[in-house]
């Protein structure tokens, strides 16, 4: 409490310095800083990012975030099934290499170190944007292979609305969503509500080649997010944002399983609370978060019961600078508490993070623009590695810009790794460096292509090796990846139609670079679930207020063995879907996995066939 109480009092001190010094009179005139942008987003560039538009975004409201990013994002998500666990991968990047910030909150569990996707709702979001790439100096531990952005913007300006979503699907899968917005001038309150249910009893054929439905594969989520801003002077605002979730899964057996009884609860409540100055060339933002979290998992025939709740305190002081049309910096400042409690544990552990961040960016030239990040944590006393980015984008010609970047990453081992009964609290966190050359091409107002070339080695890599009869971390594994990316995008109109394309290919190697143990026969092989080849084509056809939507999906060849002895064929997944806009009303229909086509993501996991959703949005 004493360590606490002496951050507290440095941060409203410093809070006092500026407030009274009246800096913003001493800068130049400038655009002013983005009011709803969270610090980071003013920050970025010379990075692969990509972001969810909003059209997209209306399309998608009804789906859970692991949904939405296999569908419109780089990322390869790793799926056991409707509703069930979903990770992520990003440039050969494991479940635990992807960091999560909700309006600058990491959501990775502490206990697994990854997020399931499954239990996001889309709805619950206004921006949504994936940047792929080391990104360790800005977004903190995990960001290995890339980090994802889930932001809330203030309503202030927002008309007042109420927008109600409807869907029902095939095997029950209803969905209901409301958004209800009223305020004026100084004040707004959001509220969001869903809630979506479905039996998941789809055929599928079991491990003897005979069609059945599978059992035992129901779920029910519903939420809560609500959000105020209140708008106390010309120059301060404050937000407030509680989002409560509840999420019950039955889990299905495998296709060689008789049956399975096992069921999982997860629960999660979070909240925030910030604070904004508002000067024309200086923003100050002050946010306590807090999370609590429980999953509990129990499985009768196997007499397993599992309960781990997590806490998780966080307390961000940050400040922006813009000065003669050159300069930009941000400094952050931040302390994190960490709780778990579980039964799987001896004791109760705890864990203590200090962050110091800092961002300067430089307009060198008209043409030439350069940035350094820097990030340096203190967890528990002690420092973690040192994690420096170098950033630089130059305009070669007028359509075509370059970019490269050098970053250093790091993820700290998770409370699994240090505390379970077999675990190591000597182990170290990853650590590693990245580099990333890109170029982007606005061929003309209406057509760009982008191409990026990317490499990483990652140190440290922790592993479960076996130890007797049981399994304990290691830090014993190193691992390359070299990749390139290609996007094309863009838009023609012929008299009322207008087509848009969006044409997405990856290749990548990600391979483990030494033998782990005697006998060890993954040296030099692909990583386990890590396709080389990756693509996406999106197609969209507007006509007045029709929208036409072809998507195709690509995904390689896996490998589910680290010797490689075992593999998931490669696969095309289409869907198509139609959408009616009318004054205040829309009506959509979906047609998922066109060709029904039978496919597994997770070894003996059984994927859904072909599949149909209709939905209806309201807006009052």
């Amino acid at each position: 409490m004493r360590q606490i109480s002496c951050f507290l009092l440095l941060l409203s001190s410093s809070t006092f310095t500026f407030a009274q010094n009246g800096i913003a009179d001493t800068l130049l005139s400038l655009p002013a800083v983005q009011i709803n942008a969270s610090p980071l987003q003013n920050m970025e560039f010379a990075k692969a990012k990509q972001q969810l538009s909003k059209e997209d975004k209306s399309l998608l409201r009804n789906q859970s975030l692991a949904q939405t990013l296999q569908t419109f994002s780089s990322t390869y998500v790793k799926n056991y099934g409707p509703a069930r666990l979903a990770t992520t991968s990003i440039r050969g990047g494991s479940a635990v290499h992807t960091a999560v910030l909700w309006n600058g909150l990491p959501l990775q569990s502490p206990i697994l170190g990854q997020v399931d996707f499954a239990l996001l709702p889309t709805f619950f979001f206004d921006e949504i944007a994936m940047v792929a790439g080391s990104n360790g100096a800005a977004a903190g531990s995990g960001a290995i292979g890339g980090s994802l952005e889930l932001n809330n913007t203030s309503s202030l300006q927002e008309k007042d609305c109420t927008k109600i979503d409807l869907s029902w699907g095939s095997y029950s899968n209803y969905f209901t969503g409301l958004k209800w917005v009223k305020g004026t001038s100084q004040y707004a309150n959001t509220t969001r509500l869903f809630f979506q249910s479905a039996k998941n009893n789809f055929p599928y054929l079991n491990a003897n080649g005979e069609k059945d439905l599978l059992p035992h594969s129901a779920n029910i989520q519903y939420g809560l997010l609500q959000e105020n801003t209140w708008k106390i002077h010309l120059k301060h605002i404050l937000n407030s944002r509680l989002w409560w979730q509840n999420n019950d899964r039955e889990l299905p057996p495998t296709r060689f399983q008789g049956r399975s009884v096992a069921t999982q609860n997860d629960r999660a409540l979070r909240a925030q609370i910030e604070w904004k100055y508002l000067a024309d060339h200086f923003v100050q933002q002050i946010q306590l978060s807090f999370v609590d979290e429980d999953l509990i998992y129990e499985d009768s025939i196997a007499e397993i019961y599992s309960d781990s709740k997590t806490q998780v305190f966080q307390l961000d002081a940050n400040w922006q600078f813009n000065w003669k049309e050159k300069h930009k910096l941000l400094l952050d400042i931040k302390y994190l508490f960490t709780k778990a409690i579980s039964n799987n544990y001896l004791f109760e552990p705890t864990r203590s993070q200090y962050v110091l961040f800092a961002s300067y960016q430089y307009l060198i030239h008209p043409k030439w623009k350069i940035q350094i990040d820097t990030r340096q944590e203190v967890v528990d006393d002690q420092l973690v590695p040192f994690t420096p980015e170098l950033r630089f984008s130059f305009l070669a010609s007028q359509p075509i810009s370059l970019y490269a970047n050098v970053s250093r990453f790091f993820r700290l081992p998770t409370f699994n790794d240090w505390y379970w009964p077999t675990g190591d609290p000597n182990l170290a966190p990853e650590n590693g460096w990245g580099q990333e050359l890109g170029m982007n091409w606005d061929i003309n107002q209406s057509w760009e292509l982008s191409a990026n070339l990317f490499h990483k080695r990652v140190e440290d890599w922790i592993i479960w090796l076996p130890n007797g009869p049981n399994f304990t971390p290691k830090n014993v594994q190193t691992v390359g990846v070299l990749g390139s990316e290609l996007q094309l995008n863009g838009s023609q109109k012929i008299g009322n139609l207008v087509a848009e394309v969006d044409l997405f290919g990856q290749w990548l190697r990600a391979r483990n670079l030494r033998s782990v143990r005697e006998g060890d026969e993954s040296k030099g092989l692909q990583l386990i679930y890590t396709p080389k080849w990756q693509g996406r084509a999106h197609v969209q056809l507007l006509y007045q207020k029709w929208r036409f939507q072809y998507q195709l999906l690509y995904t390689g060849k896996v490998y589910t063995t680290i010797d490689h002895s075992l593999d998931l064929p490669s696969f095309f997944l289409s869907n198509i879907q139609w959408a009616k806009t009318w004054k205040c009303f829309r009506f959509r229909f979906a047609v998922n996995n066109l060709w029904n086509l039978d496919y597994e993501v997770v070894a003996q996991r059984p994927m859904l066939g072909r599949n149909y959703e209709i939905g209806i949005q309201i807006n009052l």
